[in-house]
């Protein structure tokens, strides 16, 4: 695919994209790393794969994606319709829960197992990546209480409407 077909379709999709985030990077921007490298240009000189370093590469671990995925999709599926949707304690959430852990219990088991795992469970042990994943993990919870629970409590307080608890006070 040619830089101008790229550029031709990010054009296309950038408005749709702009639509649901105002805030994303122009999809044009990216499109110049993706374009073919021009006729008669040199190779990047760098370290050559040996046919034996290719077979000792181990295959991608596609259960574990798939396990990794299943697990994923079911506690995300419980967290958004649970309370609304269904009931909390309905058979469909706690079945979505009960399926989450269990296929990420079986990710866990699996990844231990595997050649080249989709998460290397020694690298969490790490302590740089422990300390950034605590720290991510606290970012995002405060990030979500602000946008989330700041308004809630707004317009229970105050007995605000959404747009109001939305919009800084002009008093």
């Amino acid at each position: 695919m040619a830089a101008s077909d790229l550029a031709q379709a990010a054009e296309q999709l950038d408005p749709l994209v702009g639509e649901l985030n105002p805030l994303h990077p122009p999809i044009v921007v990216l499109a110049p790393g993706l374009r073919d490298p021009p006729r008669g240009a040199r190779k990047r000189p760098g370290r050559r794969r040996s046919a034996q370093t290719a077979a000792r590469r181990a295959p991608l671990d596609v259960a574990g994606a798939i396990l990794l995925a299943g697990s994923t999709i079911a506690l995300m599926l419980a967290c958004i319709w649970g309370g609304d949707r269904y009931a909390w304690a309905s058979p469909t959430i706690v079945a979505l829960i009960a399926g989450g852990v269990a296929l990420a219990l079986a990710l866990v088991a699996r990844e231990r197992r595997a050649p080249d795992p989709i998460v290397p469970l020694n690298l969490l042990r790490t302590r740089p990546v422990a300390v950034s994943s605590v720290a991510l993990f606290l970012t995002t919870a405060a990030l979500f209480s602000i946008t989330v629970f700041v308004p809630l409590y707004l317009q229970t307080t105050t007995h605000a409407t959404p747009t109001q608890a939305g919009l800084p006070s002009s008093r």
